[in-house]
């Protein structure tokens, strides 16, 4: 299984590809983990347990996200 931080780093290189990068403007490996920990609680929510309140969470992604 892919982890999210490779995720990120293989979408930060596509995203400076010039049709992207105009599209979307300089989008680093940073800014995209930073989305997620805003969305997610954690960056690494997608592939471990983090402490949520008194319990521990874990996000499951889509195995398809059509935009």
């Amino acid at each position: 299984m892919i982890s999210t931080h490779h995720r990120i780093q293989l979408l930060a290189e596509a995203c400076r590809q010039p049709v992207a990068e105009s599209l979307l403007g300089d989008l680093y490996a940073a800014d995209l983990t930073s989305w997620i920990t805003a969305e997610l609680g954690h960056a690494d929510a997608l592939d471990t347990w983090n402490p949520h309140g008194t319990l521990k969470s874990r996000a499951i992604a889509p195995k398809t996200i059509l935009h």
